[in-house]
């Protein structure tokens, strides 16, 4: 068998066929991949990814295998040497095996030159050596058993026929309709779990799979089962009356077509070699599938960010097609993905007014591409999943303010799963779970906290009133929010939170370490402040915080527009509002990854105090330029001192948000009940089961602004500056603390996962493409006309020496 694979190797190596083989692979990945602008070009993309490398040469395979090997059946048979050959001491299988090996080991061959684009990748990634080698090295596996499979189904289009050019095209059409004939057949069918078993019959998906870095077992076996139904085919075709001989095989290759027909249905075994594991969904979000597995909930899921996207958004787009389908796999096909281009609708005016009435605001782009041309898309990164009757809508892209469009991508691809899951939940969730906004102490009024209840009011239900004297008035909620009061709590009420603690409850507190008028302000320009006097800071003293009587000015702040002069002489201006500090959210708690800066107007600083029970977690901080305002000292608009004072932002860091997480001891140990507690059979705790808390010094984070009068008053969203026009991250920040405070699984975990996000230099790319381009040209070229050159040669020398000497 050596012996023959050795000869119809070099034959190949030898012939026109090979040759040209040999000159495409050399120089039209180099052209397509480097030079050609394109959805193909790699520096064009802006990102370290080399799955559009084994994309273009899964294509380009499907076309030159039939051709490589069009001629190794047809020719034998067309030139009578089919006969000799059978003649000599080898079977049919062994002849398939040496003529197999000698064409897939010459097509990997030509593949191994394109590792110079791995290589100029790695050099122009963003630090250099930005590149997953993990996805590079399952990339080229996947390439490797797809050519295996399209050599074997080459070999039976040759098998077929003695025509060099039948077998040709019967190859092509074969390899097409094995690629991509099932996905389109799977349009055909209504059913999501019908569309994604039929395509998956097909070898396209589970080739994009496996090109993203993930290896699943039942992928590699489809290509396997390929591989070996259509070896059988070619062995059993070869000769007729060896087709008896094979009879027994029969079964075998029934087997593996019926398995390839039910690979949807064999174990989802996979392995994630991605360095970050940005593919491998969370133990919560399997556990959340497979209860829909055991359920009969079906989702509709439209995904609207479609069409001709630039490569950033096409990134994110496979990423998300990712996620559902593999989500999909995981609940049992429970959902019906539509993918829906908006733009198909009519104008982009038209459009535009549509999306908006349904909730989805387009975004436009403005494109450049590398001769400067500019173009603009209008595009919806929305999910709209439908659930009964009831439908949800999902913001997929991140849009920061302050990030660069790669970073609020790469935000948006790390939320992906957190965000499915999350609208799951809200969809199929019916148990009520209610909290409690604190009233009586001249909390926030309702209207300033109507957009925080609107965005709650997706998870909970909101509840208002009172603390009454009765131990269990808040056991049915499951956190409490204080938001803002101005007076002072009485020792019963700060009882009935305290054992509500101890008992396992949850507390948001928003409160202000200052109290001052914002009417004198505005009227007169300033305005004493003096100390809250709330009468909780012995609650918090011992739960492990201690909100500062001070407010805190940072350089990095809001604007306020402030007007000046009299009657028709008055003009308006943009001043720095110090006392809006712009606070920075932590990137290491779920909780505030990925927010935008939240503004907090009059925020005070928070000091911890070390509880050994209790751990403590950072979630908010001013800038690196802050100053202290004591309590006494007055507020106003002065920032022409501010401005001119050098040493003025001497504060670093400082606190304004923090999470309390453990066992808390009571503020009332050792101290005497307050009368007139109604205890309802409860004795006092002492300390609290595991808990949770969060301390935030201002109210006014919590806090949107109201726009006109009377009927004509309408809400500003909260974090929204209407100076500025800027959409900050109190929202945001609102919803995830509740949900944490409110939730004991893994759910809010989900917004940790982190994904590097891997940039080519742009600077570099630049400078230095033409150079760039000429090596991925020359260096495939040398590398396999030097191989062909040097067997050629060794070859010649050899057959000259038989020649000569006669051996």
């Amino acid at each position: 068998m050596w012996s023959l694979f050795k000869k119809e190797f070099n034959e190949i190596i030898c012939s026109a066929t090979g040759w040209c083989f040999a000159a495409i692979f050399a120089i039209v990945p180099g052209l397509f991949l480097w030079f050609f602008p394109g959805n193909f070009n790699l520096p064009d993309s802006g990102y370290a990814d080399l799955g559009i490398l084994f994309q273009f040469l899964s294509i380009l395979l499907l076309v030159m295998l039939p051709a490589l090997s069009m001629r190794i059946y047809a020719d034998e048979k067309r030139l009578g040497t089919w006969d000799l050959l059978q003649s000599r001491p080898v079977s049919l299988v062994e002849i398939f095996q040496a003529k197999f090996l000698s064409v897939w080991l010459f097509s990997a061959i030509c593949i191994l030159p394109t590792f110079v684009s791995v290589l100029s990748i790695w050099q122009l990634g963003f630090p250099k050596g930005n590149l997953d080698l993990g996805q590079v090295g399952v990339g080229y596996f996947s390439l490797f058993l797809l050519s295996a499979v399209y050599s074997a189904i080459g070999l039976f289009a040759s098998s077929q026929t003695r025509s060099a050019v039948a077998a040709f095209i019967l190859g092509v059409v074969i390899n097409f309709t094995v690629f991509y004939g099932f996905n389109f057949l799977s349009g055909l069918f209504l059913s999501g779990a019908s569309q994604v078993g039929i395509s998956d019959i097909g070898l396209s998906n589970h080739f994009e799979e496996t090109n993203k870095g993930v290896l699943h077992l039942n992928s590699v076996l489809v290509f396997a089962l390929y591989f070996f139904i259509f070896a059988f085919l070619t062995v059993s075709c070869t000769k007729q009356e060896a087709l008896s001989k094979q009879k027994r095989l029969l079964p075998v290759v029934i087997l593996a077509v019926l398995l390839i027909l039910g690979n949807g249905f064999l174990p989802n075994i996979s392995k994630d070699f991605t360095s970050d594991k940005q593919y491998t969904l969370s133990d919560y979000s399997q556990k959340v599938l497979n209860d829909l597995k055991k359920s009969n909930k079906k989702f509709d899921i439209n995904l609207y960010l479609d069409g001709d996207l630039n490569s950033s958004f096409l990134r994110l787009r496979k990423q998300i097609d990712y996620l559902l389908n593999d989500a999909n796999r995981k609940s049992g096909y429970r959902f019906k993905i539509n993918y829906v281009n908006p733009l198909q609708i009519g104008s982009v005016e038209k459009v535009y007014r549509q999306m908006a009435d349904r909730g989805m605001k387009g975004i436009m782009l403005n494109e450049t591409d590398r001769n400067g041309k500019v173009s603009r898309q209008l595009i919806f990164p929305y999910l709209e999943i439908i659930h009964e009757k009831d439908t949800l809508l999902v913001n997929v892209l991140k849009n920061i303010p302050g990030n660069t469009a790669e970073d609020n991508l790469k935000a948006s691809a790390e939320n992906l799963e957190y965000e499915l899951i999350d609208a799951l939940g809200v969809l199929t969730d019916k148990e009520p779970r209610n909290i409690a906004f604190i009233e009586g102490h001249n909390e926030l009024p309702r209207p300033y906290l109507y957009d925080a209840e609107e965005a709650l009011a997706k998870y909970y239900s909101i509840n208002r009133g009172e603390i009454v004297n009765d131990l269990t008035a808040l056991a049915p909620f499951k956190v409490v929010v204080v938001a803002g009061p101005t007076q002072k709590y009485t020792e019963q009420q700060k009882y009935i939170l305290d054992q509500y603690i101890m008992r396992g409850g949850r507390v948001l507190w928003l409160l202000d370490g200052v109290y001052f008028s914002e009417e004198q302000l505005a009227s007169q320009g300033k305005s004493a402040t003096v100390k809250n006097q709330n009468s909780l800071d012995d609650l918090l003293f011992t739960y492990g915080v201690r909100v500062n009587p001070v407010l805190v000015q940072d350089e990095q702040s809001a604007s306020l527009l402030v007007n000046s002069g009299k009657d028709e002489k008055q003009q308006s201006s943009v001043i720095p509002w110090y006392f809006c500090p712009l606070l920075i959210p932590s990137q290491n708690n779920p909780i505030t990854k990925d927010i935008a800066l939240v503004k907090a107007p009059y925020v005070s600083s928070i000091d911890l105090i070390r509880q050994p029970a209790v751990q403590a977690n950072v979630l908010l901080t001013t800038s690196d330029k802050a100053h202290l305002v004591k309590a006494t000292e007055e507020v106003n608009f002065d920032v022409e001192n501010i401005r001119n004072s050098q040493s003025y932002f001497n504060q670093k860091f400082l606190i304004a948000s923090v999470s309390l997480e453990g066992k808390f001891t009571s503020a009332y140990l050792n101290r005497l009940i307050p009368d007139s507690i109604q205890n309802g059979n409860q004795s006092r705790l002492n300390q609290s089961a595991h808990s949770k808390m969060i301390v935030v010094s201002s109210s006014s984070i919590i806090r949107n602004e109201l726009a006109g009068q009377g009927d004509q008053t309408q809400v500003v969203p909260l974090g929204f500056d209407r100076t500025s026009g800027r959409q900050f991250g109190n929202k945001d920040f609102i919803v995830n603390a509740v949900n944490w405070l409110a939730n004991d699984d893994n759910l809010l975990l989900l917004r940790k996962k982190q994904q590097q996000l891997r940039l080519l230099d742009k600077v570099e790319i630049q400078k230095s493409r033409t150079r760039y381009v000429a090596v991925n040209l020359i260096f495939p070229i040398l590398l396999l006309g030097g191989y062909i050159g040097i067997v050629l040669f060794r070859r010649k020398k050899k057959y000259e020496f038989r020649t000569k000497y006669g051996k």
